[in-house]
């Protein structure tokens, strides 16, 4: 918990700054296959969340962003 954005380290800053759907693409960037967040997403969602496309999924979470919480 942090008192504002400045406080926080590098890695919850760039979290902070990123969409879901930016923050799972990135996976990739360590080491997984490009979709693999995405699909175990679907995998698990099917039913509960109603989702069953991928680009549609994707486009939805495109736009939300995390809120930073403070004390």
């Amino acid at each position: 918990m942090s008192n504002d954005k400045e406080s926080l380290d590098k890695d919850a800053k760039q979290l902070l700054d990123k969409s879901v759907t930016a923050y799972l693409d990135d996976i990739k960037n360590y080491g997984y296959p490009k979709n693999y967040l995405w699909d175990e997403i679907l995998k698990a969602g099917i039913g509960i969340i109603g989702y069953t496309n991928l680009s549609r999924l994707r486009k939805k979470y495109d736009s939300h962003f995390r809120v930073l919480k403070t004390k």
